[in-house]
């Protein structure tokens, strides 16, 4: 999990020792307490759901296949289904295979959305890369997103908006209405944009370029000293572009951890997760057109410096974020769909703020070219689509939601749990003249990081979930530094709710901690986990229902409101509780 310096400063939990106590209430000591549990045995079981779309030649849908049309490979071995839906047409129970639940009837009397089996429930992202879309494709695409909200949504559908620039800030939590999420458009976008300040910067780059060229054609007539202002000229340049992509790569990274960061997030909610990645691209080699462009202009002073373009952006190559943001993606079974923003294509090279065209007239277009190959990657290893931004472009938004309602979910349970690996995924049809999407792999997080990522979703879906009827509460902060504040947390589980091994002499028992925060403007801190064991001596066991396990903690943050979840997780028995709570700093809330 990585770091977010800014969110440590915002809203973000201390690296402080906590402490577990075991406690004796009194009052609950005088009542009848329920009996202790008392396990021999814990198992736990690892299933895989794979989201498959499946088309016919014409890309129509393709939906009346069965269990017994498709074959999975994972890492090139064919494994066993054990569960599987279809999503417009439910098939009956077949041999050896789990049918997809049925949705829960509502209970009279209440007056509540449609019922959704959470399995199957789609959770709609919208995420726009203000880092990298210039104004000229915004409004465009803006409307077309509009269009889809409007007609390409169902009941029951929970619809999210993100937005990232310099910064992940969540515009719109979940909400189930289409309208709210419109109107939280609306003013998504009439915000200014990171990305038309690039463009600007970029096209000042290249006119300064273009401009020094011409004054060194002056010059090249006037001797060694016209020739020497020339090569001073020409290096300054050259640390401007060195200082422009500098601050490229340094976004780009944060975008890609912000990317990592959310779609975590979303991994942690039960059903089907899609991200609608809005942007004009990114280039997995950041800066290299400016460095081909600044040698194509200053040949001879490039010779003379034994400057390299390639190996120039070596330092800034996000390869690895890039491979990163997938993976995580389909830990957490993330499609995504990757909208291109860009409107120009043909007209890279020239513009009307530049004195002629670019020194090579086909970097503009091989640069459009290498950030497409970013938003092809993001959506085919997936399983989702790239959209280009065309005059079509809400009529292909309207027909990929068809992926919403027509898809197959795959499911199987593998040998290993949890192993950090990533493992490979191929799924076959036993039909001719089809064609099959499904995400390239997963990552096979170990339990401790699954149980970040819910305590993360917790943030976008609020609503406690206490089995163990855990208590969270929060003394009054001590300032620190400036705006920060050290605030005392306190998480409490009744020994009763928790389930220990019988050792004999002893009964064991493990509950790990888990919290994560996001402040007023939805930046979030990376959540962190902790496991304490327990041991209660054999003598005492019976006592062990009127105490309590106590988990003391001291965590930063900001002055202001922040919104925290609380993960308490029973590593026995299996179950876990989630309490999700407002704090604000200095004072603390319970």
């Amino acid at each position: 999990m990585r770091e977010d310096p800014l969110m440590r400063i915002e809203c973000v939990f201390g690296r402080l020792v906590a402490v577990a106590l075991l406690v004796a209430s009194p009052a609950s000591a005088q009542q009848a307490s329920p009996a202790p549990r008392l396990v021999t045995e814990a198992v736990r079981v690892n299933v895989v759901n794979v989201e498959t779309f499946v088309s016919d030649r014409q890309g129509r849908p393709v939906t009346d296949l069965t269990a017994a049309d498709f074959e999975i490979e994972e890492d090139g071995k064919p494994v066993a289904l054990t569960n599987f839906f279809a999503g417009r047409k439910p098939e009956s129970a077949q041999a050896g295979v789990v049918p997809a639940t049925e949705p829960p009837a509502a209970q009279p009397g209440r007056m509540e959305g449609p019922q959704v089996d959470q399995e199957q429930r789609l959770n709609l992202v919208v995420f726009v890369d203000n880092g990298n879309i210039s104004r000229v494709g915004r409004a465009a695409v803006f409307e077309q997103l509009r269009r889809l909200l409007k007609e390409g949504t169902r009941p029951g559908d929970r619809i999210g908006l993100v937005s990232f620039d310099r910064r992940l800030k969540e515009s719109q939590a979940f909400t189930e209405q289409p309208a709210v999420a419109l109107a939280t458009l609306d003013r998504m976008a009439k915000e200014s944009s990171e990305g038309t300040l690039i463009a600007s910067e970029k096209s000042y780059l290249e006119r300064s370029m273009a401009t020094a060229e011409g004054s060194a054609n002056v010059a090249s007539g006037r001797g060694s000293h016209g020739q020497d202002a020339t090569a001073a000229m020409a290096r300054y340049l050259l640390e401007d572009i060195d200082s422009f992509n500098e601050r490229n790569f340094q976004l780009y990274r944060s975008i890609m951890d912000g990317l990592i960061r959310f779609v975590d997030s979303l991994a942690g909610l039960p059903g089907r997760k899609v991200l609608l990645y809005v942007s004009e691209g990114l280039p997995m080699r950041v800066g290299q057109d400016l460095y081909d462009e600044w040698q194509a202009r200053f040949p001879t002073i490039a010779v003379q410096m034994n400057f390299n373009p390639f190996l120039q952006t070596a330092r800034f190559n996000i390869t690895s974020y890039f491979r990163d943001v997938i993976h995580h993606a389909n830990a957490g079974r993330v499609t995504i769909y990757s909208i291109d923003a860009k409107t120009d294509r043909g007209l890279e090279g020239m513009s009307s703020e530049t004195p002629g065209m670019s020194a090579v007239p086909a970097l503009g277009a091989e640069d459009t070219m290498n950030r497409e190959v970013s938003m092809i990657a993001f959506a085919s290893a997936t399983g989702g689509k790239f959209l280009p931004n065309t005059p079509g472009l809400g009529e292909t938004l309207i027909r990929m939601a068809d992926d919403f309602t027509s898809y197959y979910s795959l499911g199987y349970s593998p040998a290993h749990l949890g192993d950090g690996k990533y493992h490979r995924l191929v799924v076959k049809v036993k039909r001719a003249g089809v064609k099959v999407r499904h995400r390239e792999g997963y990552l096979d997080k170990p339990e401790t990081e699954r149980l970040a990522d819910r305590t993360g979703a917790a943030l976008l879906v609020a609503g406690d979930k206490n089995a163990l009827e855990a208590r969270v509460s929060f003394g009054e902060g001590r300032k620190e530094e400036g705006r920060v504040y050290r605030v005392p947390l306190t998480v409490t589980v009744p020994g009763a709710h928790l389930a220990l091994l019988d050792q004999g002499a002893a009964r064991a028992g493990r509950v790990t901690i888990c919290m994560a925060a996001k402040d007023e403007e939805g930046r979030r801190a990376e959540p962190q986990c902790k496991s304490f064991d327990i041991a209660v001596p054999a003598e005492r066991f019976a006592a062990w229902s009127g105490q309590a396990a106590t988990f003391s903690f001291e965590v930063q943050l900001r002055k202001g409101r922040c919104r925290l979840a609380v993960t308490a997780r029973d590593e026995v028995a299996q179950e876990e509780t989630i309490v999700v709570r407002d704090v604000a700093v200095p004072g603390g809330s319970n």
